[in-house]
């Protein structure tokens, strides 16, 4: 029981890492949206500044008027062009630091299967007709929290075009992993009748 107990506070150990990695994650992507939408904000007051030095100059009827409003047309549709370089560059660089971020997610939910495999082994060749129903709950939701990682981090990845839709693997991590189920499950089923034996005689 001791050694079930250990196992079972390592892996929350590495269930730990990986919710942390995920919540940088998270909060990487809450931090690039919000200075998107300001720098998109920003571009939209230019737009309607253009529009509306455009209508002033069509309405201009002196020429130093007209030539003072089409400079500024012109130093504006500058201003515009560079505004969207600038965000066309911040949102590549983005893209880049947010996969790296993934990568950190990703590997660390490897890491952490590898060792849910390993306890969950262990639990269920110690399993017992008393301890099989809470062995299985216990492993089920673990297991659900690890594949929770891969999934918002690969939900992430597409949804800013860093992968499509199709791709199965991202820096060397399987992404349409069958994910975390406990092989509890299989001697569940060959206990079960033996069990019902047991509660029909009161013995359970």
């Amino acid at each position: 029981m001791e050694k079930r107990q250990e196992m079972l506070q390592m892996l929350k150990g590495k269930i730990e890492e990986l919710t942390t990695a995920k919540s940088k994650l998270t909060l990487f992507v809450e931090k690039m949206e919000t200075e998107q939408e300001n720098d998109k904000v920003a571009i939209s007051a230019l737009e309607a500044e253009l529009i509306s030095l455009k209508e002033a100059q069509t309405m201009a009827v002196d020429v130093s008027e007209a030539k003072l409003l089409k400079n500024q047309i012109t130093e504006l549709v500058e201003d515009l062009e560079l505004h969207k370089t600038v965000l066309t560059a911040k949102e590549n660089k983005a893209k880049q630091e947010m996969a790296e971020v993934a990568t950190d997610v990703l590997k660390t939910y490897n890491q952490t299967k590898f060792v849910y495999s390993t306890v969950d082994a262990h639990f269920t060749v110690t399993a017992s007709m008393l301890s099989i129903d809470e062995d299985i709950q216990t492993m089920n939701a673990l297991g659900h929290q690890i594949d929770m990682g891969v999934s918002y981090a690969k939900t992430v990845l597409i949804k800013y075009g860093i992968i499509s839709q199709g791709e199965s693997t991202f820096s060397g991590v399987y992404l349409n992993s069958t994910g975390c189920h406990t092989r509890a499950n299989q001697v569940r089923v060959k206990l079960s009748t033996l069990m019902s034996d047991y509660r029909a005689q009161r013995l359970l």
